[in-house]
C-alpha cells in the first residue's frame, strides 16, 4: 500500500504547545508505564431508561466543539495539531453478566496506551450493567484533558443528551484551547511573567532543597517505577462541617486547612520539617475560560515550614498565605522552575516534588442533568502513577472523600491505609485547636481513645499517662 501524507481528517489549524503540554510530551517519551500514568478516566453511572443514540450523538458534537479532543502532537512534542474530525466512537460493553466485565474495562481504560502523534487522544465505552443501569467511561490523555476539563465534559455531555432527546437550546460556542494556549505563551513574555519567575525563584534559592523521605515498606527502587494502587477513606459531613466553621474564624477555605492538616501529617511520618508538596492549579479558573477543556494545570510546588512548637492556627495561616501567592504566580511552570535550580538528577524519583495534595469539586447530580436518568460521578483508579504519594480531597453532598494513590513499589496498602485514618484523628484534633484557638502542631492526635486504652493496657498503664500524639 502506497503511503498517503494526506490520508485522515483535514488539519483545521496548529498551535505551539505550552510549556506544561512539552513537560508532558517529554516525560511520555520515556514510554510505557511512564505514559501510561497520564491516563485519565471517570466513570458516570446512570440509572434510568439511556436513549442510547442520543447518548452517542452527544459525544459526537462535544468531540467537534472543544479542540483538545480533536488533537494530535507533532514529533517533536512543539506543535499540536487541530484536526477537523476525530473519530471517538461510544463502544458498547456487556457486563450483565456480573462485575467481572466492568472490573475488565476499567483496568483496561487505564493500561491502555495513547499515541499522542495518532491519536484520537479520547475514548469513550457504555457499559450495560442491566436493561436500566449503565456505566459511562471516558478517557483521555492528560495533555489534553485535566480535572477541571472532566468536569466541563461531563457536564456539557448531560446537557447535549438532554438536547438530543427533547429538543433543548444548544450550548454557546466553546472556548477554543488555541487561543488560551497563546495568552499563556505571551504571559510568559510579559513583565508579570517575568513577576512570577522571580517569585519563585525566591521560595528556592538560597540554601539546601529538602527532598521529602516517606518511611516505606520497601526501599526505593533504584529507578523510578510507576506503578500504583489507590486507597479511598471517606470523612463524614460532621468532621467537614467543623474544619470548615473553624478555618472561617481563621480565614482560611477548607483547601488550606485540609492542606495544612496534611503537611502536619508528613512532618509526624517523616521527621522533616522543610517540606515541598505540589497543588494543582487550574489555569481555566483565569481569564474567562470557565468552559476550556485542555491541559490548563500547572503543579505548584508549595513549600512551607512544619514548626511542631508553633500553634495550629500559625501553620494554617502560613499555608493558606502561601497556597494564595502560588495561585497568583501559577502560570511559571514547575518545568520552568526546574531548569533555572541546581537540582541534582536522581533517577530513582521526580525531582522536587514527590508528594501531591488537590481539592477537587465533586460533581452531584445537579451538574450532570442527563434528562430520566440519575447520575453519579466517580474517578478511576490509575494503575500508574507519576508521584510516590497523590491524594485527591473529593468533596460532595457535605462529605470529603479521600483518594490515595500510592506507589505499590514502596508502600503496602495497609501502611497507606492507616496513614489515611492517622490524617482523619489529625483532622479532628486540628478542628478542636482551631475552635478553641489553642494547641501546638506536635499536640495533635495520631490515635483514637480505643487505640490509647489499648495501649495503656499493654502497657499496664492508665491510658491518660500514655502520649496522646503516639502513632
Amino acid at each position: 500500500m502506497t503511503f498517503d501524507p494526506f490520508a485522515g481528517p483535514r488539519l483545521l489549524a496548529t498551535t505551539p504547545t505550552t510549556e506544561t503540554q512539552r513537560e508532558i510530551w517529554a516525560a511520555a517519551q520515556v514510554g510505557g508505564d511512564a505514559n501510561l500514568a497520564y491516563n485519565e478516566s471517570l466513570s458516570v453511572r446512570l440509572v434510568g431508561e439511556l436513549d442510547r443514540a442520543a447518548l452517542a450523538a452527544a459525544l459526537t458534537e462535544l468531540v467537534a466543539r472543544h479542540e483538545a479532543l480533536r488533537a494530535t502532537f507533532a514529533a517533536d512534542g512543539l506543535t499540536m495539531l487541530v484536526n477537523e474530525t476525530a473519530e471517538v466512537p461510544l463502544v458498547d460493553v456487556d457486563c450483565t453478566s456480573g462485575p467481572e466485565p466492568l472490573a475488565e474495562l476499567l483496568d483496561q481504560v487505564v493500561t491502555e496506551p495513547f499515541r499522542l502523534e495518532k491519536g484520537p487522544l479520547a475514548r469513550a465505552h457504555l457499559a450495560k450493567l442491566s436493561p436500566t443501569e449503565h456505566v459511562l467511561v471516558f478517557t483521555a490523555h492528560h495533555i489534553v484533558c485535566d480535572g477541571w476539563s472532566a468536569g466541563v465534559l461531563v457536564n456539557e455531555w448531560a446537557q447535549l443528551y438532554t438536547a438530543k432527546k427533547s429538543g433543548g437550546p444548544s450550548l454557546p460556542e466553546a472556548p477554543k484551547f488555541s487561543a488560551w494556549a497563546k495568552e499563556v505563551e505571551a504571559h510568559h513574555k510579559s513583565a508579570q511573567g517575568a513577576a512570577d519567575e522571580a517569585w519563585w525563584l525566591a521560595r528556592f534559592t538560597g540554601g539546601e532543597l529538602p527532598v521529602l523521605e516517606l518511611p516505606g515498606d520497601r526501599p526505593r527502587p533504584p529507578l523510578k517505577t510507576f506503578n500504583s494502587e489507590r486507597e479511598d477513606l471517606v470523612l463524614d459531613g460532621e468532621l467537614v462541617a467543623r474544619l470548615k466553621k473553624a478555618g472561617a474564624k481563621h480565614r482560611a477555605s477548607l483547601f488550606a486547612v485540609l492542606l495544612a492538616g496534611f503537611k502536619a501529617l508528613l512532618w509526624r511520618l517523616s521527621g522533616q520539617e522543610d517540606q515541598i508538596v505540589g497543588v494543582p492549579s487550574a489555569g481555566q479558573s483565569i481569564g474567562g475560560y470557565d468552559g476550556l477543556v485542555g491541559h490548563c494545570v500547572n503543579m505548584l510546588p508549595l513549600r512551607t515550614r512544619v514548626n511542631p512548637e508553633a500553634a495550629v492556627a500559625q501553620l494554617v495561616a502560613e499555608v493558606r498565605t502561601t497556597l494564595l501567592d502560588g495561585q497568583a504566580h501559577q502560570l511559571f511552570t514547575m518545568g520552568q522552575l526546574l531548569q533555572k535550580l541546581p537540582i541534582a538528577r536522581d533517577p530513582s524519583r521526580l525531582p522536587l516534588v514527590t508528594v501531591i495534595f488537590n481539592l477537587d469539586r465533586g460533581l452531584g447530580p445537579e451538574a450532570m442533568p442527563f434528562e430520566g436518568l440519575a447520575p453519579a460521578l466517580e474517578g478511576n483508579p490509575r494503575r500508574y502513577e507519576l508521584y510516590d504519594l497523590f491524594l485527591n480531597v473529593v468533596e460532595l453532598g457535605g462529605q470529603a472523600k479521600l483518594e490515595c494513590q500510592f506507589n505499590s513499589d514502596q508502600f503496602d496498602v495497609e501502611t497507606v491505609r492507616r496513614w489515611l485514618d492517622a490524617y482523619r484523628l489529625l483532622l479532628q484534633s486540628m478542628a478542636e485547636a482551631l475552635e478553641k484557638g489553642e494547641g501546638t502542631v506536635a499536640s495533635l492526635r495520631l490515635v483514637s481513645d480505643a487505640e490509647l486504652e489499648s495501649l495503656a493496657r499493654w502497657n499496664g498503664e492508665s491510658a491518660l499517662d500514655v502520649d496522646p500524639s503516639l502513632t
